[in-house]
C-alpha cells in the first residue's frame, strides 16, 4: 500500500515537473515562444473557413421555396417532437404510480416491463405497425403493415403531409409510437403481479406492433369510423380506450386472485353446495353426592390450668 503511494505521488510530481517545464523554456527562448504563437495563429485562421461554414444551401433553397412557411414548418416540427418526449416522460409516471401501488419485492419487475414497453414497442411499430396504421388507400377495417423506410420518411421538407402536418416522416413516427406505448402500458398496470414476464413480453409486443395499428387505422388512418364522422379527442378512445378494453380481456383471462387459503377447487366451481358438518356437543352430567353425615363436635371440657403466683 505504501509503495503504491509512493508510485503515485512520484507520478503527480513528474507530471507537474513537465508542465512547470513548458512554460519556462519557452520564457528562456523569445523566438521559440514567437513561433509557438505565429503557428498557432496561423492554424486558427486555416480553421475559422471550416468552422464557420456557409449556410446550408437545402435550407436557404427550401426558404426561397416556401419563404416564411418554412419557418413555421420547423417551430411546429420541433414542437412535435417536444409532445413526443412528454409523452415519452409519462411512462416515467406510469412505471413509478405502477410500482407504488405494489409490493416492494415486485419493483424490479415492474420497471422492467415499462422500460420494456417502450423498446419493443418502438421496434415492433417501425418494423410493421406505423405502416398499418397509416396504410393509406385501404378497405377501412384492415391493412397489412411494412418496415418504415429512410427513402419514404427522410425528406426534411413538405413532402410529408403537406402544410396540413407540417413535419417529417420521422417526428411523425416518434410521436406516435410513444402513444402505441402508452397503450401497452395500461395494460401493465391492469396485470401487475399476476402475469409471467415472458407470457407479458409476447403480449405486449403483439399489442403494440399488431393489434393497435388496427384500431388507430379506423380513425387516424382513414378508416371506416372516420368515414362515419367519428372524432376522437387527444386518443380519448383511440389510445385510452383501446387500452382500457385491452386491460379488460387481460383480466378476464387471468381470472380473480387466488389466495393462499382458498381451496383450489372451489374457484372453478361456483355452483357447488357448501355443506357445514353439525356437530352435538354431549355433555356429562356428574351428580355429587354428599354423604349425609352428621358432624358431632366432641364435647370436651377445657379445664384451664391453675398457676400460683409466689
Amino acid at each position: 500500500m505504501m509503495r503504491m503511494k509512493y508510485t503515485l505521488a512520484a507520478a503527480a510530481l513528474a507530471i507537474l515537473t513537465l508542465t512547470g517545464a513548458m512554460p519556462l523554456q519557452a520564457q528562456d527562448d523569445p523566438l521559440t515562444a514567437t513561433a509557438i504563437v505565429v503557428a498557432t495563429t496561423e492554424s486558427v485562421a486555416v480553421a475559422v473557413p471550416v468552422v464557420a461554414a456557409a449556410p446550408d444551401e437545402d435550407y436557404l433553397a427550401m426558404a426561397e421555396k416556401y419563404g416564411a412557411t418554412f419557418d413555421f414548418f420547423t417551430i411546429s416540427n420541433l414542437w412535435v417532437l417536444l409532445a413526443a418526449a412528454l409523452v415519452f416522460m409519462m411512462h416515467l409516471g406510469f412505471a413509478t404510480l405502477e410500482a407504488g401501488l405494489t409490493q416492494a419485492k415486485n419493483t424490479t419487475n415492474i420497471l422492467f416491463k415499462n422500460v420494456f414497453i417502450i423498446c419493443m414497442g418502438i421496434l415492433a411499430y417501425l418494423v410493421y405497425g406505423f405502416n398499418a396504421m397509416y396504410p393509406g388507400d385501404f378497405g377501412g377495417f384492415f391493412a397489412w403493415g411494412s418496415p418504415v423506410t429512410m427513402g419514404a420518411y427522410g425528406d426534411t421538407d413538405f413532402s410529408y403531409g403537406g402544410t396540413g402536418l407540417c413535419m417529417t416522416g420521422w417526428t411523425d413516427f416518434i410521436f406516435q409510437a410513444m402513444f402505441a406505448a402508452t397503450a401497452a402500458t395500461i395494460v401493465s398496470g391492469a396485470v401487475a403481479e399476476r402475469i409471467k414476464l415472458g407470457s407479458f413480453m409476447l403480449g405486449a409486443t403483439l399489442l403494440v406492433g399488431f393489434v393497435y395499428p388496427i384500431t388507430g387505422s379506423w380513425k387516424w388512418g382513414g378508416g371506416w369510423l372516420d368515414q362515419m364522422g367519428f372524432y376522437d379527442f387527444a386518443g380519448s378512445s383511440l389510445v385510452h380506450g383501446f387500452g382500457g378494453f385491452a386491460a379488460l380481456a387481460a383480466v378476464l383471462v387471468l381470472g380473480p386472485r387466488r389466495r393462499p387459503h382458498t381451496p383450489h377447487h372451489t374457484l372453478h366451481n361456483p355452483h357447488s353446495t357448501i355443506h357445514t358438518p353439525h356437530y352435538t356437543l354431549h355433555t356429562t352430567h356428574y351428580t355429587l353426592h354428599t354423604p349425609h353425615d352428621t358432624l358431632h363436635p366432641p364435647h370436651s371440657t377445657l379445664h384451664p390450668p391453675h398457676y400460683t403466683l409466689h
